[in-house]
């Protein structure tokens, strides 16, 4: 027992070291892109006056003049090849839909927050930036124009954004996060539903990546269900972690970070499917994300227990050989980055991994075509059949406060 606590204690210890290096890496590299986008812009004032062009040529791929304020045109963006529009919204519009922003509208968030809404006859979530942080207005305009061209069937759907507030704002996804359901808050998912959510999350950035977007955010936190039953799952946090120069980051968030965007700044693809390895991880083993990382790899290189005893009991007996090889799979999306081995192309490890998760729940109960495709609406050219966990409803979660991840 005390050699058992001692080799915990010298992890505990070996973690908290890899923490605080990644946490000083994170603040320079953030200061550095800042400096950057201020090089870059050659007036702030000039790129929120163009924040409307932005938006339009975005979802239109032409370049239009900017419509004269106070014009219909002005107060929504269309984007004709989705069907949609992204609206430019007044702070006095966010106000009347939080009631100013009260405690009581409040649904999640850190410094900054969140707010459930009515906002022209939709409900919406309001993501807001901490009121003590100037919002970087280059930046913010290039965040709402990777929001306003971003609709999938997997994503949470954009509405608007407010650059006086320096708030964006999405429709509200109210059934709680797979974070909720991993630590314990609420009911465990199945272990074929957990290969239901990362299937849809891959597909939502296949998606991403086919039109040059980067998620950057991928983590529990920011998959949500639509309801308490937990039948379908969205990606949330597109661009939000980008509105303001970020503190420092929290734990839960670091343990996602791709290590080579720490060595170079740059965002890219590979971050996504990095972070989409160590959240396979989360999902077989029910461990938190710096855990889930080392009992895998322990098991896969002979030095830790069998993957029958590290998968999570919770998620309702995984069959060994399928727990092994998502964990596997997930191993494989963080090497994309260690620089142990050459890296595979994001776009191929997300095939990969859409091909696995579809094989590991072929047999699995309630197995049917997603809904949007039986809908007639396919994902362009990620329509292929994908796992279902609707003959499972779980109990509802404890809370809808973490619905919505901060922004």
């Amino acid at each position: 027992m005390d050699g058992a606590l001692h080799e915990e204690t010298r992890r505990s210890q070996q973690d908290r070291r890899e923490l605080d290096a990644i946490s000083e890496k994170t603040e320079e590299e953030d200061g550095r892109s800042d400096d950057l986008e201020l090089q870059q812009v050659a007036g702030s004032e000039r790129a929120m006056g163009e924040f409307d062009v932005s938006m339009s040529e975005s979802c239109s791929g032409r370049e239009e003049p900017a419509p004269e304020e106070g014009s219909v045109a002005a107060d929504a963006v269309g984007c004709s090849d989705q069907g949609a529009s992204f609206l430019r919204l007044q702070l006095s519009e966010l106000e009347e839909a939080t009631d100013s922003f009260a405690e009581s509208a409040r649904i999640g968030g850190g410094r900054g927050g969140v707010y459930r809404g009515t906002l022209r006859g939709m409900s919406v979530a309001v993501k807001t930036v901490p009121p003590d942080v100037a919002v970087n207005k280059a930046r913010f305009a290039s965040v709402a124009a990777a929001m306003a061209r971003a609709r999938h069937p997997g994503l949470v759907t954009p509405v608007g954004a407010c650059p006086e507030a320096g708030a964006v704002v999405e429709e509200l996804v109210p059934g709680g996060s797979l974070e909720d359901r991993l630590d314990g808050e609420a009911s465990p998912l199945p272990w074929h539903a957990r290969c239901g959510v990362a299937y849809s999350t891959c597909s939502a950035l296949a998606y991403l990546h086919s039109t040059a977007t980067v998620h950057g955010d991928v983590r529990a936190a920011n998959i949500l269900f639509e309801d308490e039953r937990c039948a379908s799952s969205k990606l949330a946090g597109l661009g939000a972690s980008r509105l303001a120069a970020p503190k420092k980051a929290g734990r839960v968030a670091l343990a996602y970070v791709d290590p080579r965007y720490l060595a170079n700044g740059e965002l890219t693809p590979q971050c996504d499917v990095h972070a989409l390895g160590v959240l396979l991880l989360r999902l077989v083993t029910g461990k938190p994300a710096f855990g889930a990382k080392r009992a895998a790899r322990e098991v896969a290189t002979g030095r830790g227990r069998a993957w029958s005893e590290v998968s999570d009991a919770s998620a309702g007996g995984w069959p060994t050989e399928r727990a092994k090889e998502v964990a596997i799979l997930g191993l494989k999306c963080c090497a994309v980055s260690d620089g142990r081995v050459p890296p595979h192309p994001a776009d191929e490890l997300l095939e990969e991994a859409r091909s696995v998760l579809e094989a590991v729940t072929s047999g699995a109960p309630g197995r049917t075509r997603p809904r949007h495709v039986a809908d007639g609406q396919p994902e362009a050219s990620h329509d292929e059949p994908a796992p279902n966990h609707t003959s499972t409803p779980s109990a509802p979660p404890s809370s809808s406060v973490a619905s919505h991840p901060a922004a």
